[in-house]
């Protein structure tokens, strides 16, 4: 249930950054599609009691921080690293590991397995290592190159290997959630 309602909270939140992702950022959504998410400072975020509350809340704050990836330079290694899982678990819950990869969220995807080490989850960093593979060695950190990559016709077997790995990844093997408020809270420091 508790994951069922971090998914929902997570696609209102989605919605917004394709929205802004897509050169609308004249349309941002706050309030009205994700119930308020977003419109708490950091110093609110840590008054927050319920875990689940605070790691979405934590995870637009940190969006919203870094423009939506465009800035991440602004991210301390550890909200890099929950801004990076959290975008993760958003994109793919609403559209797959094809829409992440196709999406801006998608530039970071080198650091997808890195990042859910981090924070515990080996199970789920290994679909993820699966799901990055099928761009070989050199990962296009730039989104028209993924893109194009994608859309060739010699990777029509990226479609077959991700929905393997969306398969795999909607087993929740690992409550990522709970992973990632228990690494907010032990890096609570490096949270501004």
């Amino acid at each position: 249930m508790k994951r069922q309602i971090l998914t929902a909270l997570l696609f209102s939140v989605l919605l917004c950054g394709i929205l802004i992702s897509c050169g609308k950022k004249e349309i941002i959504v706050k309030g009205d599609l994700s119930g308020g998410v977003g419109e708490l400072s950091i110093d609110e975020i840590w008054e927050i009691d319920d875990n689940y509350t605070l790691v979405n809340e934590m995870g637009y704050y940190l969006s919203e921080k870094c423009n939506f990836g465009d800035n991440a330079e602004r991210l301390s290694d550890a909200e890099r690293t929950i801004y990076i899982v959290y975008t993760l678990e958003g994109e793919v819950n609403n559209g797959g590991f094809a829409q992440y990869f196709y999406n801006s969220s998608g530039d970071f995807g080198y650091e997808l397995e890195a990042a859910f080490q981090k924070i515990g989850a080996s199970e789920t960093a290994a679909i993820c290592a699966k799901a990055t593979a099928v761009f070989g060695t050199d990962y296009p950190q730039d989104r028209s190159e993924r893109q194009n990559i994608m859309m060739s016709d010699d990777n029509v077997h990226f479609g077959d290997i991700w929905s393997e790995c969306d398969n795999d990844f909607f087993e929740y093997p690992e409550d990522t959630a709970d992973m990632m408020y228990r690494f907010i809270m032990d890096n609570k420091k490096d949270f501004s």
